[in-house]
């Protein structure tokens, strides 16, 4: 009798600390997303999760209890936030870059608000969801050229071209773009002064669109 209490007790005793077990690992991942989720300003990702050795049924966890939600393929934002489209694409895809148009509008420098993002990357990559964007592929060792980091209008940091890669892009891929607004852009580029003729010289010549350019910077400045 004895010998089946104990066997009993001991038993119950391990089940409550399996209990106690996984209910301390589900306090302490929730909590380190939660923490992870207010560093980042409401975004979490599942690379991030995976670099902390969390499992990700933690984020599905969340995401039923409704405090996440899932906005892309391994991002989930905040549930009381609204979603940066702009931010959510910079995590996807952090090689692309923002380009023409949706560049100048990081800038302040065009009155078009982007419905359809305009986006530079390496004529050798592709992904699913590029039919949804206004894509202009060029060579790898020109995807980096002009590419800086802006705060968007939200104030996350996203991946864009400079006013002097803008002023090339526009120019020798007029073709693609609305000629109004090109003139529109370029006014207000040219009438705030601050473009660097050394930036403009090189980038037109590794974009072998050097003569274009500097015939539109003459126009302008006259």
């Amino acid at each position: 009798m004895n010998t089946n209490y104990s066997k009993f007790k001991s038993n119950v005793n391990n089940y409550i600390n399996e209990i106690k077990t996984e209910f301390n690992n589900n306090f302490d991942n929730l909590t380190k997303i939660r923490m992870l989720i207010n560093k980042n300003n409401g975004y979490i990702t599942t690379k991030e999760i995976d670099q902390n050795k969390i499992g990700r049924d933690y984020l599905k966890k969340l995401v039923l209890m409704g405090e996440i939600e899932k906005v892309s393929r391994g991002i989930y934002v905040d549930s009381n936030m609204i979603e940066d489209s702009f931010y959510t694409f910079y995590l996807r895809h952090p090689k692309a870059v923002f380009s023409h148009f949706t560049a100048l509008y990081f800038h302040d420098m065009t009155e078009v608000m982007p419905n359809v993002f305009d986006i530079t990357c390496a004529n050798n990559f592709y992904a699913s969801d590029f039919d949804n964007y206004n894509v202009f592929y060029v060579k790898e060792e020109l995807v980096d050229l002009g590419a800086i980091m802006v705060d968007d209008k939200q104030g996350f940091k996203v991946r864009c071209y400079d006013l002097e890669r803008c002023i090339c892009d526009i120019i020798r891929c007029d073709n693609r773009m609305d000629e109004e607004q090109v003139i529109k852009s370029l006014k207000l580029i040219f009438s705030k002064g601050n473009i660097s003729m050394h930036k403009l010289t090189e980038y037109s010549k590794k974009l072998n669109c050097h003569e274009k350019v500097m015939n539109i910077v003459r126009y302008y400045d006259e």
